[in-house]
């Protein structure tokens, strides 16, 4: 059992973690949390609170109190505010879970392995080609060591390359976070033969989509121009010893690496059989949707999904067959294309769109009313912005949404480093006290780890029920499509 902990991040944003067990935290007392920050300032305002010295960022920026918390000069009770408030948010805290930062190396970069089939190589005890003919099934595994509190595993990659090809390995955001050099990420070639091996330490618990890169020549900074990202995704394969592939958003097949602890399907999934119509909506385009009736018995909300055309796609479909959801109604609306899909999920005007589907689509699913509280969202990225903000407020679509890797960090198209996203501040004047939502994130996404966190916190704010999870990933299917059945469930109750 791991130590207690002190977060390095500022104090009004942090707290003491006690780890019990994999995965799971709890705050020894009284303690301070981001949560707990919103809903104070939301309702009791900030004269009863704060000293008079200025208040920045929306009253949330500097305030004396909450350091006399964290240092255990004062209480709850002393700093004005009911210990019923406090109660309350270490009950909705106790469903999190929250996760320790993977571990890396210095620029970011996964720690280097030496397992020991690269010592038998080496000491001439295997041939490379024996290697390669034993491993049926890659990526190989190794030793299992704890690094900065998380538990970690060798992970061999292995691939054949062409003659004079080198071979960079993207693994889905933790090559895409370092894209201003790719050094570290390209594969060694094996002497003599045209294997190509890379070994690191990666999370046991962690779920990554991956790809080889085979070019006859990997510019190191490729990854600092769009053009050289796209030369990348373009000569991307999946790895041909590794059956688990999902499709990623860009129509490509990528390989799942699963460590020995990461969540497993809970079974094979049935196959799912869609019908199909295209719905004209009133900002005068047609949308492809795609439906599904649910199995007989009890009728459950109606589960719609946005990005429709990669929830059919292979290694994704199949868990929408997944006994939890198979008695579900289940309604997807395809994006169409990239441009289509930014100016949709982005829009205000999203919901009276979706409203359109669902009138149209309900008679083929025998279903009378559209009904918020007969209704689940979910989506990612932009798709779990657009799932958070259409399950707010008096019309809202539905009382329940599922928000992957939420884009909380989306200010009218564009990022403003280190201020959080539009809905997140709109939150303040919002009553969201019949709103459920499951929020999660992968703790690989940098800052929208942070950006989750706060909606999170503000939605509780606001009166919302809300549950937040973080996995052991990235921005990526490869754990989205095992969170869609989790976080389902979770709000099926």
């Amino acid at each position: 059992m791991s130590q207690g902990r002190e977060c390095s991040q500022p104090v009004t944003r942090c707290c003491r973690w006690r780890v019990v067990g994999r995965n799971r935290h709890t705050r020894p007392g009284p303690v301070w949390s981001p949560g707990l920050q919103l809903h104070i300032s939301a309702r009791w305002g900030r004269d009863s609170l704060f000293s008079s010295e200025e208040v920045g960022r929306g009253d949330r920026a500097k305030r004396p109190w909450p350091r006399r918390l964290m240092s255990g000069e004062a209480n709850l009770i002393s700093c004005g505010m009911p210990w019923r408030v406090h109660r309350a948010e270490r009950r909705a805290m106790s469903r999190d879970r929250r996760l320790l930062a993977t571990p890396l190396a210095d620029g970011g970069y996964p720690y280097a392995a030496n397992p020991v089939w690269q010592e038998r190589l080496r000491d001439g005890d295997v041939s490379a080609g024996q290697l390669w003919d034993l491993a049926a099934r890659l990526p190989l595994l190794g030793r299992r060591e704890p690094i900065g509190g998380v538990d970690m595993v060798e992970v061999g990659f292995l691939t054949q390359g062409g003659v004079g090809q080198e071979v960079l390995l993207h693994v889905n955001s933790l090559t895409d976070n370092v894209r201003h050099s790719f050094e570290p990420w390209l594969m060694e070639p094996v002497p003599h033969t045209p294997l190509h091996t890379l070994d690191l330490w990666l999370p046991a618990d962690g779920c990554y989509s991956y790809r080889f890169v085979a070019m006859r020549h990997v510019p190191r900074d490729a990854g600092a121009t769009p053009e050289g990202w796209r030369a990348v995704h373009a000569n991307g394969r999946p790895d041909p010893r590794n059956p688990e592939r999902i499709v990623d958003p860009l129509g490509q097949f990528s390989s799942v690496w699963r460590g020995p602890d990461a969540m497993s399907p809970t079974g094979s999934g049935a196959a799912v059989d869609w019908e199909g119509d295209v719905v004209d909506c009133p900002d005068g385009e047609s949308r492809p949707v795609w439906f599904r009736r649910g199995s007989e018995g009890d009728r459950l909300p109606l589960l719609v999904l946005f990005d429709g055309e990669l929830w059919r796609s292979p290694g994704v479909v199949e868990r929408l067959g997944e006994p939890r959801l198979k008695a579900m109604d289940v309604v997807l609306i395809d994006a169409r294309s990239p441009r289509d899909r930014w100016r949709d999920l982005t829009s205000r005007g999203w919901g009276d769109q979706v409203r359109v589907v669902l009138e149209q689509v309900l008679p083929h699913l025998r279903r009378a009313t559209d009904d918020p509280e007969q209704v689940i969202l979910a989506g990612q990225s932009l798709g779990g912005l657009a799932a958070a903000r259409l399950a707010l407020g008096p019309d809202r679509v539905a009382d329940r949404a599922l928000c992957q890797s939420g884009s909380f960090w989306w200010r009218d198209g564009a990022k403003d480093p280190g201020r959080p996203g539009r809905l997140i501040e709109e939150l303040v004047d919002i009553e969201a006290s019949g709103s459920q939502f499951v929020v999660q994130v992968g703790i690989d996404e940098q800052e929208m780890v942070e950006r989750s966190r706060e909606f999170t916190a503000a939605a509780r704010a606001a009166g919302a029920q809300v549950r937040h999870h973080e996995w052991r990933g990235g921005h990526d299917y490869a754990w989205w499509r095992e969170g869609l059945v989790s976080g389902v469930t979770d709000l099926l109750g």
